[in-house]
């Protein structure tokens, strides 16, 4: 969310401030065919298979990472921020970074549904599926209510039967 500017004022700042090291990413050109076998391997658990985000389990909410620019998804990478893990060079090197920050930019330009979804993940299918349930219990509620009227039946009272004349 941060300019390139800030970003490196920030950067700045934190290691004077505090003694840290940090730099901001150099991120490679990358492929998205090839950084979306790295996401499935490595992100697509926690944040759905395009990048939707959802519960990753034990309650924690994963965001929606493809809005991120590829200089934020490499600092995630590496970092970890909050639930999620942190991955080093030797579990995603810096090029498979780029790849996957490509492949986040593909998806995130695709349309998807109206409502803006490119998966239906745990969450919007819970909520679907509560939703569906409520409505086929008002419709049979409302079928039970209604009265019972068929103008073709035969109607409440039997007619006498005929005299038997024996």
């Amino acid at each position: 969310m941060l300019s390139d500017e800030e970003r490196v004022a920030l950067v700045t700042y934190l290691d004077e401030q505090f003694d840290l090291e940090g730099e901001i990413p150099e991120v490679p050109e990358g492929e998205p065919a090839r950084g979306r076998a790295v996401f499935a391997a490595n992100c697509a658990q926690c944040h759905g298979s395009t990048g939707a985000g959802g519960v990753a389990g034990a309650g924690a909410w994963t965001p929606p990472v493809t809005d991120y620019d590829a200089v934020t998804i490499a600092e995630a990478i590496r970092v970890g921020p909050f639930e999620m893990p942190r991955f080093g060079q030797e579990q995603i090197s810096d090029q498979e970074v780029g790849d996957v920050a490509a492949f986040l930019e593909h998806v995130g330009a695709e349309s998807g549904t109206p409502l803006g979804l490119l998966e239906l993940n745990p969450v919007y299918a819970s909520g679907f599926a509560f939703l569906f349930a409520v409505l086929i219990l008002i419709s049979a509620l409302w079928i039970a209510g209604r009265p019972t009227h068929f103008p073709d039946s035969p109607s409440a009272e039997v007619p006498p039967a005929p005299e038997d004349d024996r």
